[in-house]
């Protein structure tokens, strides 16, 4: 079976030629068997390799620990080195920035149910995955570069009042979860603009009719830390 060889051996290829080829050299770390993350201090850049319902699909997160608790309701913050991309104040796939479908995920074998797993892959299968998911990694990695700080990360997110984002990312899409977010980092970073984006996800709160909010309380606890 030179044509073919085991499913251990396909997905170490395709992890070493998708991931570490194309994203060690700007900078990224291995972290653990299925996350690549680049340090960048303030925040990380995160990629993942995760699988599901029979397919593998490629996340990237821009991760800051200190703003997660911002974000999500139980505030996990578990997790410094971004290696849970989905954990990210900014997610999504290699669709974005440019709504290109192509490489986001694959399917490992000729297997017709995502029950029953092939052995044995073909060759000429892991080098179509390679061909298709190598370049999408690589633009998102590009176009990642733009997010070097937490004020690039509040920037973008508040380019758009949009209530659901047209951007093609994952999180924060929502204008309110976007709000939060943003003023998250704003307080990180000592900015007086905090106040004003806390009112604002807070007003927007009101208006929406919701009940008890926990990551709009910790904004107001943590702004109140903040002020002098």
């Amino acid at each position: 079976m030179s044509d073919h060889v085991s499913r251990r051996t396909a997905i170490t290829r395709i992890k070493r030629r998708i991931f570490d080829d194309v994203l060690m050299p700007g900078g990224f770390a291995r972290i653990g068997t299925n996350s690549w993350v680049r340090d960048l201090g303030e925040i990380h850049h995160a990629f993942r390799l995760d699988h599901g319902h029979g397919r593998f699909t490629i996340h990237w997160g821009v991760v800051c620990a200190d703003a997660t608790r911002f974000m999500h309701d139980d505030g996990d913050v578990a997790d410094p080195q971004g290696v849970k991309a989905h954990y990210g104040v900014l997610t999504g796939t290699p669709a974005w920035p440019d709504r290109d479908l192509s490489g986001e995920s694959f399917k490992l074998g000729d297997d017709v149910s995502p029950w029953v797993v092939d052995r044995w892959i073909r060759v000429e299968q892991i080098e179509e995955i390679v061909a298709a998911s190598a370049p999408a990694v690589a633009r998102t990695e590009v176009a990642l570069r733009r997010f070097q700080t937490r004020q690039d990360v509040r920037s973008y997110l508040l380019e758009s009042r949009a209530d659901r984002d047209p951007r093609h990312f994952f999180q924060p899409n929502s204008l309110a979860l976007k709000l939060k977010v943003a003023a998250g980092l704003a307080i990180l970073d000592g900015d007086p603009a905090a106040e004003s984006l806390v009112a604002e996800a807070t007003e927007l709160r009101k208006l929406g009719g919701w009940g008890a909010d926990v990551r709009i309380d910790r904004l107001h606890d943590a702004l109140k830390e903040m002020r002098p």
